[in-house]
């Protein structure tokens, strides 16, 4: 049997006697057991021998052993350890630096905790997305034994918003041509836009979408719009409504 160290085995005891034997184990690591099944917890690594011997108490005493050399091989197992830095930053600098400070180990995978892994020894990971990351990293040396380490990173959340109060759609140089609000830090996005009447002309969910000064394919005549936003702020934990005017320009 070859395990990896601390290799626990649990003996299966086959012989047969009359009466109630008496069993002793013995492990050339020092340890022995009465127990006909026992439980064995072989450490450090290394080749170890056991020992059987059955003590039958009926009629005249006799003892049966049986030795079974080199029985238990248990194989060296790498230590795991990594550092990263930082182990807290924003969403606006997300980049996680990973150091190997592991031993005995011959592959490394880290499981950065967002879907994401790498078998680089060193390396460097950026995230999405805010929150709190468990990082684990897996060492395996060449006898196929393994060692994890864990660390954890947090990414915290910034805010930021920025409205442009013009924009010239339509005109054909190709700049300037959608009204795109700078959103950074927010859940539950709600863009609108309205003419001078209060009517609805332009409506998404979607921080990474602009309005394109048309409204149902045609394109709305230079004048000042009203826009609104409501957001959640991911900062603040608050609810936020946010308005102005927008000039379209030809």
């Amino acid at each position: 049997v070859t395990l990896c160290d601390p290799a626990t085995i649990t003996f299966s005891n086959n012989s047969t006697s009359g009466g109630t034997p008496i069993y002793l184990w013995q492990f050339s690591n020092g340890g022995t057991s009465n127990l006909q099944n026992p439980t064995h917890v072989f450490t450090p690594s290394g080749v170890y021998n056991v020992t059987l011997s059955v003590i039958s108490t009926v009629g005249c005493l006799d003892t049966s052993v049986f030795v079974v050399p080199g029985m238990v091989t248990v194989t060296p197992r790498p230590s795991a350890s990594f550092s990263l830095t930082p182990s807290e930053t924003t969403i606006f600098d997300p980049e996680i630096t990973f150091y190997d400070l592991s031993s005995g180990g011959t592959s490394w995978n880290y499981d950065f905790g967002d879907g994401a892994q790498s078998a680089v020894q060193n390396t460097t990971h950026t995230y999405a997305n805010t929150g709190d990351y468990t990082v684990i990293q897996t060492v395996m040396n060449s006898y196929g034994c393994q060692d994890t380490a864990v660390r954890f990173v947090h990414i915290i959340p910034e805010f930021r918003f920025w409205v442009p109060n013009s924009f010239t759609p339509g005109n054909h140089d190709g700049k300037n041509d959608i009204f795109l609000p700078i959103v950074f830090g927010v859940e539950k996005y709600l863009f609108e836009i309205y003419d001078r009447w209060g009517e609805l002309i332009f409506v998404t969910k979607d921080t990474s979408t602009g309005w394109n000064g048309t409204r149902g394919g045609t394109l709305c005549k230079s004048d000042t719009y009203v826009w609104m936003i409501t957001l959640f702020n991911e900062v603040t934990h608050r609810e936020e409504v946010h308005y102005g005017h927008i000039n379209l320009l030809r």
